[in-house]
């Protein structure tokens, strides 16, 4: 019996002796210490910014819905005549083109139109044209062969 029990108490006193020799080098045992102060700061940094957007999220929620009453429009005199610049005039404009062009695509910025057209001998003209002016500020010859489409000593613009 006095074996069994001093058998025990030299394996409980080596099961001891192991955890103290296995001790850290001071140096890993430092780095040890600064993971868990940076895990530390990382969880309560990370609980902050979810509590923030929990909080965010719940006063959204909370905050009352405000209805603004509709604003009357301005009471106008029908005996008034708004100014002469308000006034929008019609606009009859005629842009001649080749008989036989066909009209690919069209597009307007402000008093500008671009008209992208057909030609009769198959090229592609890119005409841009000012309504209010009503004159044409550019024709722009389109070719995909690389040689002008354009005679030599011919205007762009008729």
């Amino acid at each position: 019996m006095q074996e069994i029990r001093h058998q025990q108490e030299d394996q409980g006193q080596c099961g001891r002796n192991d955890l103290q020799s296995h001790r850290l080098d001071p140096d890993v045992e430092r780095i040890r210490r600064k993971l868990v102060r940076l895990m530390a700061v990382s969880a309560v940094v990370t609980l902050l910014l979810v509590g923030a957007v929990l909080a965010a999220i719940i006063y959204k929620i909370m905050q009352p819905v405000s209805v603004r009453p509709p604003v009357a429009a301005p009471a106008v005199s029908h005996s008034e005549k708004p100014p002469a610049e308000t006034i929008l005039k019609p606009v009859n404009r005629e842009i001649m083109l080749v008989p036989g062009t066909h009209l690919l695509s069209q597009s307007i910025s402000g008093s500008l139109i671009s008209l992208e057209t057909l030609k009769p001998d198959d090229s592609i003209e890119l005409i841009i044209y000012d309504y209010t002016k009503g004159q044409i500020i550019a024709r722009l010859q389109i070719s995909a062969n690389g040689k002008s489409a354009l005679e030599p000593g011919k205007s762009p613009v008729e």
